[in-house]
């Protein structure tokens, strides 16, 4: 038995501890000959570890000061609900229920007794080195889209927030980017709708939804504390519009990191504004942000969102061209505002649309899904990656074979999904074989992948 390790035997009238496991199966045998009540129950077990059991008393009462918030909140006690809200963001309990969902999503070797020392040592502040740096990512109409990237420790003051928003308010029936709906489901919904008589659909997007939602307003409307609201859920600089930010970044052509973030000295509309994208709250404050725009289609029309990407699904073009006045007009007003309509849309579902990747298309009454945008316009160029990499490991086209079904697991609601990976696989094989015996006539890398770039092969050719 190893040196330090506590052993404990159970029983009704005593209890013995560090003993070894010869000494207790002796006492369980003595204790049975003897008729001792309870003998049977003993058992050989090491004692739990006492971080475990501090981790678990603070998820159980993690669990119960939300339940207090939604009891608070059902009995339309403001004060009440606020003061319990302002106690569930400050407590151990939901930083260390945080730092624990962190921990199993991005897949950390944290142990318990780091997880609850990390939830005693951190707080609802922004820090330098919470943002690790942001990334411009290039969008389809030319602009780019800054992209944050934050610790662990980041990101676990983020959800702290993101946790107490998703169980104290009630999600819109026309949000899909929440767990449990994804675009997955937002398609299934379309697939429904077009089944149901719809015929037109409206793509609209919201101009620079995450830059220009407003600090004070958020903070009204999700009931959390303005102090929160800017330290976790806007971007904090220094009195420069979210627009100059971005454009530093631009002109500078690298990375910014956080070490360039200065807290302004006093609080200010201009100092604080916008929602980061990467960050683990910004989902569902886009989400409880536009909670109301399902009411204001007429009956008969269908409001499906995902973040400020929205589709509005009817029988005639007329319902459609309405709904988007309705929400014009909403979105000029919003609270958290102003916002604007930029790129709109109004299609027939038999000539085609495309939204979130996929393209729609009706014909012989029936809907036709597939892939589109730029997941399509990589494919190609990735599969000859992972192709070349399989053939100078000199293994069979794993990886390949991987990414194939990782890119089609994408498209789960496309037309014939099943049909297109048993085509994708074959035309692997084959471009895998090609490459292969090109390799071994010694074939520059650059040659061999123009000449699988530019190869027609089979359904590939549609996708790449």
């Amino acid at each position: 038995m190893a040196h330090g390790t506590r052993w404990s035997a159970s029983n009704k009238n005593w209890t013995t501890d560090l003993l070894s496991s010869v000494c207790i199966r002796e006492l369980a045998a003595n204790a049975r000959n003897n008729n001792i009540a309870g003998a049977d129950e003993m058992t050989l077990q090491p004692v739990a570890n006492p971080h475990d059991q501090e981790l678990e008393r603070l998820l159980r009462q993690d669990t119960h000061l939300i339940r207090k918030v939604q009891s608070y909140q059902r009995q339309g006690r403001n004060e009440k609900a606020r003061k319990a809200r302002k106690h569930y963001l400050r407590s151990v309990a939901s930083k260390a229920k945080a730092i624990r969902d962190v921990v199993k999503k991005d897949r950390l070797d944290w142990d318990a007794d780091q997880i609850v020392t990390y939830a005693n040592q951190i707080s609802l502040r922004a820090t330098p080195s919470d943002c690790i740096n942001i990334k411009h990512v290039r969008k389809p109409n030319g602009g780019t889209r800054p992209i944050h990237t934050y610790t662990p420790l980041g990101k676990a003051k983020q959800t702290v927030v993101a946790n107490l928003l998703k169980q104290c308010n009630e999600i819109p029936s026309h949000a899909y980017d929440v767990q449990g709906r994804g675009v997955h489901a937002l398609i299934r919904d379309v697939k429904q709708r077009h089944n149901e008589g719809a015929k037109f659909i409206g793509v609209l997007d919201i101009k620079n939804f995450f830059g220009s939602l407003n600090c004070a307003a958020m903070s009204t409307i999700l009931r959390i504390p303005r102090t929160v609201c800017e330290d976790i859920l806007t971007i904090p600089f220094a009195g420069r519009s979210l627009n100059s930010y971005i454009q530093e970044g631009r002109r500078s052509n690298r990375s910014i990191g956080s070490g360039t973030i200065n807290r302004p000295p006093t609080q200010s509309p201009i100092g604080y504004s916008g929602l980061p994208q990467g960050s683990a709250a910004s989902p569902i404050v886009a989400t409880l942000l536009l909670g109301d725009l399902g009411h204001l289609v007429p009956e008969g029309v269908e409001l499906l969102a995902y973040r400020d990407d929205l589709i509005i699904v009817a029988r005639r073009q007329l319902e459609v061209r309405t709904a988007i006045s309705s929400l014009e007009g909403f979105l000029r007003d919003h609270p958290a505002g102003p916002l604007e309509l930029g790129y709109r849309s109004t299609h027939q579902i038999s000539q085609g649309v495309s939204f979130l990747g996929h393209h729609f298309k009706s014909k012989a009454g029936k809907l036709k899904v597939i892939p589109a945008g730029k997941g399509v316009r990589g494919f190609r160029p990735k599969l000859v990656e992972c192709i070349l990499t399989d053939i100078h490991n000199g293994t069979p086209p794993t990886k390949s074979l991987n990414y194939i079904r990782s890119w089609l697991a994408q498209y789960g609601e496309c037309t014939n999904c099943d049909y297109l990976q048993e085509v994708f696989i074959a035309d692997c094989d084959f471009m895998h074989e090609l490459a292969d015996a090109e390799m071994r006539q010694h074939t520059p890398k650059s040659e061999i992948r123009r000449r699988l770039s530019q190869y027609p092969i089979g359904r590939i050719q549609q996708y790449g």
